[in-house]
């Protein structure tokens, strides 16, 4: 057995989202033009010299979308920092935990980073990618109405999410407290 977990709070938690989620765009521009400058240059040497203004060019949407799932197939291992939590976790001092208090281990924090990413590429293969992203957010907003604040995927993958901030229980010096 091992040691018993400490729910992060709602503002822990939201901000270690929100950290996840603005670093992953950051990665995902990177990364979007790491693997899209080499996809213009193709389609550059592709296009015809001798086509004019009418003559539709650009890779075709079965290519963008592949380059699109080849971006997020990228960005999943940046995500979950190659199995350690997700930056977010790291930064607000989150550990990924199993139900009975053992470190959930990389697997597991492969699949928590990886299945946001796979809803919202099935979503844009699909044709629908707010659907993906609202359905990501809607799988996350249990987490902050559980009091081991859980979201829907930590409950899929076998995931307790566990704070090693340490607690704000100071009191203020006396001499600090201004009377009157």
């Amino acid at each position: 057995m091992g040691e018993p977990t400490l729910p992060p709070s709602r503002r822990e938690l939201t901000l270690s989202a929100a950290i996840t989620v603005g670093v992953t765009v950051i990665a995902g521009c990177v990364v979007t033009f790491l693997v899209g400058f080499p996809a213009i240059w193709i389609d550059i040497a592709m296009t015809d010299p001798a086509a004019d203004a009418s003559t539709p060019t650009g890779l075709p949407e079965s290519a963008a979308l592949a380059l699109f799932v080849a971006v997020l197939l990228v960005l999943w291992p940046v995500t979950c920092r190659l199995g350690r939590g997700t930056f977010g976790d790291a930064v607000m001092e989150l550990k990924e935990r199993t139900v009975d208090g053992r470190p959930a281990g990389r697997r597991r924090s492969w699949a928590r980073a990886g299945v946001p990413l796979a809803l919202i590429a099935v979503a844009t293969v699909l044709g629908h990618p707010g659907v993906g992203a609202a359905l990501v957010l809607l799988l996350w907003v249990p987490a902050l109405l559980r009091a081991d604040r859980r979201s829907l995927i930590d409950l899929a993958v076998g995931v307790v999410p566990h704070t090693t901030a340490t607690p704000k229980t100071a009191t203020p010096h006396p001499w600090s407290v201004r009377e009157g």
